[in-house]
């Protein structure tokens, strides 16, 4: 796979990882003692050199959770950082094949085999640059999302993307638990957000229109249309509204 990177600001880095089948995003914040890489992507490029090539601090991995398309660079760097309740999840998709289905790419850095696990509401003191971890049940149950404090930044992993929120995997949460996630968020000071795919950036309205989704899936006023997603994902419910969609199980 090919990788790009995109500077937000001084400090701040976009690193995109991609070929024609797949793309991801991870993002380097650099405070004054440390840096913190937020996912490490599917593990095909050699990120630790490229993290060197922006900041010449010590770098530490927070995971947003355990999916294979964002862990798939943690054999590069010492201190890796997971909710504990994306364990297993994150050793699931440990396994190549998970990577390889999405990529079609055959050579990939190993996996980790363990992480630091918090409870994923710490705050991460970068060095006169707060990150606030907050917790975001729903694509999986230990997913997070973390605001840079400051700068009113909200990375937000899979939580928010400006497409379809996937519920129907395993270690997915119901429906009323990512609402609560996405009402969480909307408590927050932030002005911009940075997801792992598609669009970015987005606006913050965007959380709006998933609480709508969401909001009329559980009170019976929508349904979904059935979808089949091939291979062992098979059928799903999708709801689609405005520029978001809830992918389900019935």
């Amino acid at each position: 796979m090919e990788y790009r990177i995109k500077a937000i600001d001084e400090s701040t880095w976009q690193i995109e990882e991609y070929n024609e089948n797949a793309s991801v995003y991870m993002y380097l914040l650099a405070g004054k003692k440390k840096a913190i890489l937020i996912d490490t992507g599917f593990g095909t490029i050699d990120l630790k050199k490229i993290v060197q090539s922006l900041t010449s601090l010590p770098v530490e991995v927070i995971l947003t959770h355990g999916h294979a398309d964002h862990i798939g660079g943690t054999s590069f760097f010492e201190r890796v950082y997971l909710n504990e309740k994306d364990r297993q999840v994150y050793q699931q998709h440990s396994a190549v094949k998970y990577r390889k289905s999405m990529t079609g790419e055959d050579s990939f850095a190993p996996v980790k085999a363990e992480c630091t696990y918090i409870k994923g509401t710490e705050k991460m003191d970068l060095g006169d640059r707060i990150l606030k971890l907050i917790p975001t049940p729903g694509h999986t149950i230990g997913t997070i999302c973390l605001l840079d404090v400051e700068k009113k930044r909200m990375y937000t992993g899979d939580t928010c993307c400006e497409a379809n929120v996937l519920l129907n995997l395993d270690y997915a949460t119901d429906i009323q638990t990512y609402r609560n996630s996405i009402l969480r968020l909307k408590q927050e000071n932030f002005i911009i957000t940075w997801p792992a795919h598609h669009k970015t950036p987005v606006m913050p309205d965007i959380l709006d229109e998933f609480e709508e989704a969401a909001t009329l899936l559980l009170e019976g006023k929508a349904k979904g249309e059935t979808i089949d997603l091939g291979g062992e994902f098979g059928q799903a419910m999708l709801f689609s509204w405005k520029r978001v969609g809830i992918v389900y199980k019935e």
